[in-house]
């Protein structure tokens, strides 16, 4: 009987490190798998990083960025698009077009393919808007050392 609990015992000690290590990844190492469509209904807004990157804030909290395949000239100069859509849903299959103000008229700009939804977080979107977090000042030294 003391040979069973200690194979049980033992064999609890090699699993519960692993789910440990699991559980320890998926925090340090997020899922970042693309999506290829978003909700429309879901976007609360968009920031434009610069020609090549859009980033999209959704309702719930949920963040994407959008890494266009190929730059969209005067995106980040005019700080607005359009997109036209086909269903509820914004895809990497549809474009946004480029939105133009001259004096107080809206022309459409170019028109630039998207490309997949990545998901990132908060500090991602301060890092690239150039508004990185603080970081925490220097604890002070021991009187000791």
């Amino acid at each position: 009987m003391n040979s069973k609990w200690f194979c049980g015992g033992l064999l609890m000690l090699l699993v519960i490190p692993m789910g440990y290590a699991e559980d320890e990844d998926e925090e340090l190492y997020p899922d970042v798998t693309p999506e290829d469509c978003i909700s429309v209904r879901q976007i609360k807004k968009t920031d434009i990083i610069d020609d090549q990157n859009v980033v999209f804030h959704m309702n719930g909290g949920k963040i994407y960025r959008n890494h266009l395949p190929r730059k969209c000239f005067g995106l980040k100069n005019r700080e607005s698009f359009s997109y036209k859509l086909h269903s509820a849903r914004l895809c990497s299959i549809d474009s946004i077009k480029v939105i133009d103000r001259f004096g107080g008229s809206l022309s459409s700009g170019p028109s630039c393919g998207l490309g997949k939804f990545y998901p990132i977080s908060k500090e991602e979107v301060a890092f690239l808007m150039g508004d990185e977090p603080r970081s925490e000042p220097p604890e002070a030294p021991d009187d000791d050392e």
